[in-house]
């Protein structure tokens, strides 16, 4: 039977089922398609747990009880003991409380030592009884674990995607303070996410997140869910849970579902006996989320879930300041436009006029003019690259510029420096370690007051 006919048949609730079968009081086979088939057998086991704990037998004892390994007559008359204890001192404390009202006592002067001692003379032969019965199911909200585990899911997704992007199809120049990294980047990365995650849930009932913090999803009934309703929890944590990862509306949102998970209050922050009790959230009314992962496996997950990351995001990041055409083979066409990715890349606020043409001449050129001090003008505003070429093929680049009565250092030096990005990371091989040396010696040539440099 499923469980919807299991709690009918024993009158528990399914949080105590569940806890029962995770402390190994009863083992529900499974059918072929993966949902908890309980039997006869463990309806009556419940049944006999259920008993046992009414009359306040441990659950320790109760699990040996069924293990065969107590003897229940002898468990039984301990209990009556206990029973008794119990019995004695809620008789001697009924005792106390009517001597308490005889005497016409007042709280605020009441001399509490006084019946202190005698309840403890009238106790002194009654052990420590054991508590009523009233079987605690641990709570498992955990809702860091929960919102960790997704932003570890969002981040490994958007890293991928950026790793396609630089490394797979070459799209740059990309700022990174662009709308496409604030908005378009994150809310794409999580769209996406929706049917990898209900794939992921369908056949492993998991993420690579939810693993490393150990959470696992599967149907109320049993088994994994199916992928049509993956895909709509999927979905609603997307639209109702994150906000669609927007900044603000997603930190809003994820604060308020925090709250209502946790039966607080979105306004003062408290709980309070008006606030409604900790209750899952709308997507979860179809299936039950599990913390029951061991911890080296979570430490595993989520050690190679970061360290793929790191991997990706490191290559992703060494392969974005390289230009889109590599290699000592390149035209001039290809020069201009590795020019212009690595001009965005060094100050993306360039405007038109810092950029080549696909020919290798400036656009607009005789707008760009800069006057370095007063009575100090360059002789020419914005000299063109001079390019030699052998079979249509860039061999060399010459830039000169020559002023007088320089005071202050060229604004023009960016072109000096953007050119030799742009050959220095189109060669095989080069990395960001190249890149940051070839800064430095550069730098220190160009913060000579004359002389040449040759790359």
């Amino acid at each position: 039977m499923l469980i919807q006919e299991l709690e009918s048949a024993t009158k528990l609730d399914r949080a105590t089922i569940r806890y029962y079968e995770k402390e190994g009081l009863i083992t529900p086979g499974r059918s072929e398609n993966g949902y908890r088939n309980y039997s006869d057998d463990d309806v009556e086991n419940l049944i006999r747990i259920k008993l046992m704990r009414q009359l306040g037998v441990p659950l320790g004892k109760v699990k040996d009880l069924l293990n065969g390994t107590e003897n229940f007559a002898v468990v039984l008359d301990a209990q009556i003991k206990t029973l008794t204890s119990q019995i004695e001192r809620d008789k001697r404390a009924k005792a106390v409380c009517f001597a308490i009202l005889s005497d016409n006592a007042d709280f605020a002067t009441l001399d509490a030592s006084y019946y202190l001692r005698m309840f403890d003379q009238q106790l002194d032969h009654v052990p420590n009884p054991t508590l009523q019965f009233r079987e605690q199911v641990p709570e498992q909200i955990h809702p860091w674990r929960r919102l960790f585990a997704r932003l570890l899911d969002y981040a490994l997704i958007s890293i991928s995607i950026q790793f396609v992007m630089f490394v797979i199809f070459r799209i740059r120049p990309i700022p990174v303070n662009s709308t496409l990294y604030s908005i378009i980047l994150p809310t794409a990365a999580g769209a996406l996410f929706i049917p990898l995650e209900a794939a992921m849930l369908h056949f492993w009932g998991t993420t690579p997140g939810k693993q490393s913090f150990g959470i696992r999803i599967e149907r109320i009934e049993g088994g994994l869910l199916s992928f049509g309703d993956a895909f709509d929890r999927a979905k609603q944590v997307f639209f109702g849970g994150v906000g669609l990862r927007l900044p603000i509306i997603s930190d809003i949102l994820m604060f308020y579902n925090y709250c209502k998970l946790t039966g607080r209050s979105f306004w003062l922050f408290a709980r309070h006996n008006s606030i409604a009790p900790p209750y899952d959230m709308e997507w979860d009314y179809r299936n039950e989320i599990y913390y029951d992962c061991p911890v080296g496996k979570r430490r595993i997950t989520l050690a190679c879930t970061l360290l793929l990351s790191f991997i990706l995001m490191s290559i992703a990041t060494n392969d974005y300041i390289k230009p889109r055409y590599r290699g000592s083979d390149i035209t001039i066409e290809q020069f201009s436009n590795n020019y212009n990715n690595s001009a965005a890349l060094i100050n993306d606020s360039l405007d038109n006029t810092d950029k080549l043409r696909p020919d290798g001449t400036w656009y607009e050129a005789d707008k760009n003019v800069v006057v370095l001090s007063i009575g100090s003008t360059p002789k020419e505003e914005n000299p063109d690259f001079i390019y030699q070429t052998d079979s249509n093929v860039l061999r060399s680049i010459t830039y000169k510029q020559h002023w007088t009565e320089v005071t202050i250092l060229s604004p023009y030096n960016y072109k000096c420096r953007t050119a030799a990005v742009s050959m220095l990371m189109a060669q095989k091989g080069t990395s960001l370690l190249d890149y940051i040396r070839f800064e430095q010696m550069l730098n220190a040539q160009l913060s000579q007051p004359s002389g040449s440099f040759q790359f």
